[in-house]
């Protein structure tokens, strides 16, 4: 067994409540643990974490988690489970080096380099320009999700051209729109744009081949989450190889390892968080993986394939146009940062005007916050006033449990048929 993901199985193992909890005898001594014995160690969701986020923190940082000095982030996936992610700047410096690195290798990407992306809710305090709300740092220019339509669309368009950005990260379902505002209006591509990295979402190799035919970039794919940052990467021959510096990665069947080239729940464990370790951790995708490619590129590490991912399914309207979903997952974030206190969520386009909106609540949280059921529907329906869904009928059930789909896992949004 690699050394690093050996001592990242002993740290978790002997540091994080919820790991030596779970153990029930799997592994009795860790100082020489095999491969047979990995494979014996209990499987992680997430609501596992989800449940006591305290439990899951090192003991080595538990004063830093209590005193507030540890990086955080939020996650909900297309899971619909949210949870808080903690971790120190170092290890989300480790964590991203290796996708550096190929970036530069395969595409010439370097750090300094410009770039545009588009967020759900601003890391801070974002700004305002003829209605587009947006974030400028240093070289990076981002975009919110909110209120896209061809009128907020021209305005991102104008200010990335100004910006003249070398690369952009995307998720496809927003390329999807940016493309379509391009064609429609004959506008002339950004000529320092020579780079697109698609995140987030599956990617049809179509959208990826008008990328490139209508932009003139190159495109490549990154796979990942906010659990482990970057997972797999797409190297210019098209395959996804496992960032092995940063995760080790399963394909399991029923909590069993399947065999090379078979489909199965995509398993994952980190080995650059040593704050809230991430062991034999099940992401919620399905796909299979390849260890014996040789790829042309040169990189050795297995290929991934994704075959049920996330989708980029889009609000759809009756007069035929379109609304980004993230619009709906926005106050679901907002609130959260205010108090943590949805669990879980899924919303579901009943009609083109009718919405429901399920979400599990934590009852301690609401308890200590004097907070009534009426009290979230109200602030999510305040958060909702600016976009364009205001006028629609919206019906909440506060329910105990989101039931998991087919493949294990609920999508937060589920659209039109």
């Amino acid at each position: 067994m690699q050394s690093k993901l050996h001592r990242n199985i002993v740290h978790a193992y002997t540091t994080v409540p919820m790991y030596c909890n779970r153990l029930d005898g799997a592994v009795s001594d860790f100082t020489d643990i095999t491969w047979e014995d990995f494979k014996r160690l209990p499987v992680m969701r997430k609501e596992d974490f989800r449940k006591d986020v305290s439990r899951c923190i090192s003991s080595n940082y538990i004063i830093d988690y209590m005193s507030g000095r540890l990086g955080k982030m939020s996650t909900s996936g297309t899971s619909g489970v949210v949870m808080d992610i903690y971790k120190t700047h170092d290890d989300y410096r480790k964590s991203m080096a290796e996708l550096w690195l190929r970036r530069s290798r395969y595409y010439g990407i370097k750090t300094e380099d410009r770039m545009c992306y588009f967020y759900t809710a601003a890391p801070g305090v974002d700004s305002e320009h003829r209605g587009v709300r947006y974030v400028e740092i240093k070289n990076m220019l981002g975009f919110s999700k909110r209120n896209i339509n061809e009128e907020s669309m021209e305005v991102i368009y104008e200010m990335m051209n100004d910006f003249q950005p070398v690369w952009m990260t995307i998720q496809p379902g927003m390329m999807v729109l940016l493309l379509d505002y391009i064609k429609k209006n004959h506008n002339e591509v950004i000529k320092s744009l020579k780079y697109i990295e698609f995140t987030g979402e599956m990617v049809t190799r179509a959208l990826k081949e008008e990328v490139k035919n209508l932009l003139g970039c190159c495109v490549a794919d990154q796979y990942g989450c906010h659990e482990m940052n970057s997972i797999a990467y797409e190297c210019p021959q098209g395959n996804m190889h496992v960032m092995e510096s940063n995760v080790h990665v399963e394909i399991l069947e029923n909590d069993c390892i399947v065999e090379d080239g078979k489909e199965g729940e995509i398993c994952v464990t980190s080995l650059n968080n040593d704050v809230m370790p991430f062991v034999r951790y099940m992401i919620g995708d399905r796909g299979y993986i390849s260890n014996d490619l040789h790829c042309k590129c040169g990189n050795k590490s297995p290929v991934l394939k994704i075959t049920e991912g996330r989708s980029n399914t889009m609000i759809k309207r009756e007069d035929g146009t379109w609304i980004n979903k993230y619009v709906l997952y926005e106050p679901i974030e907002i609130m959260n940062d205010m108090v943590n206190l949805i669990v879980q969520f899924q919303i579901t386009q009943k009609d083109y005007n009718y919405f429901e909106i399920q979400m599990v609540l934590d009852d301690e949280v609401m308890e200590d916050a004097y907070l009534t059921q009426e009290d979230v529907v109200n602030k999510y329906m305040e958060l909702m006033k600016e976009n364009g869904l205001r006028d629609c009928e919206f019906e909440f059930r506060f329910v105990d449990f989101i039931m998991s789909g087919e493949n294990n896992k609920v999508e937060w949004f589920v659209g039109m048929e």
